[in-house]
């Protein structure tokens, strides 16, 4: 079942959290995510929650917290906001998916395939990101390309192929760290930071796991205590001209 904190009257239930020391990254550009098994009837699938950040700061090693600031100051302030959410499973386990919302995080998904494929096993698994350059391939999950929120039509992201449609995959292309399209309207997942003249433009996506089940009595969505699972560079666009 899942667990249940009691505050007044009102008892609230969560789901329990994927522990932060199943996350292991063993280069600047990886993460493996070793997925428990669940029990509780409440749960439906796991998330992968993302938001990525502007910087003139190229970093190649592993990104500490102390280094955040010098990406991005909202990169710093999100994280340093949404950390006492990570701490333990507590009634602030109920709040998960609006406190995403509210920082402009979004559920990543995948260029070829539904995610729930991946991310709603009972079963013990394991996850991989890959967010190296290796020139011939955008970052994937799992083997598969990782892809960019639609919003679910709350924005119109860029930047888009010849024929129009979305490119979403998780490459720093001109069309995705463009400040224009740093907006609500645009690019609602990407938070801009200003650069002098001519400088060059980084982008870095953060990532945060949890798992979502329904409250069998309310029939809401109940969560677990997100887990960060790091800061990745975005690859450099490998092919030639936008697209």
């Amino acid at each position: 079942m899942a667990a249940l904190i009691s505050c007044g009257i009102e008892d609230y239930p969560y789901l329990v959290q994927v522990p932060p020391d199943r996350v292991t990254r063993s280069s600047p550009s990886t993460a493996v995510v070793a997925v428990p098994g669940r029990s509780e009837p409440e749960f439906l699938n796991y998330a992968i929650y993302y938001r990525i950040y502007i910087s003139e700061s190229q970093i190649t090693a592993s990104i500490a917290e102390s280094e955040m600031t010098n990406i991005n100051s909202s990169l710093y302030s999100d994280y340093s906001y949404i950390k006492p959410y990570t701490q333990a499973d507590n009634n602030l386990a109920a709040n998960t998916g609006s406190i995403f919302s509210g920082r402009n995080y979004f559920e990543a998904e995948l260029e070829d395939g539904d995610i729930s494929s991946i991310l709603n096993s009972s079963s013990s698994f394991q996850l991989a990101f890959d967010f190296s350059d290796t020139n011939s391939e955008a970052p994937r999950l799992n083997g598969r390309t990782l892809r960019r929120s639609t919003g679910s039509g709350l924005f119109t992201p860029e930047p888009r192929y010849t024929d129009g449609r979305f490119d979403g995959r998780f490459v720093n292309t001109g069309g995705l760290n463009a400040s224009q399209n740093a907006t609500t309207q645009i690019n609602r997942d990407i938070a801009n930071k200003s650069t002098a003249a001519g400088a060059p433009r980084y982008s870095y996506a953060s990532l945060y796991i949890c798992a979502v089940g329904i409250n069998g009595t309310s029939l809401t969505p109940i969560y677990s205590a997100p887990t960060h699972i790091g800061v990745f560079r975005l690859p450099a666009q490998w092919w030639t001209g936008e697209q």
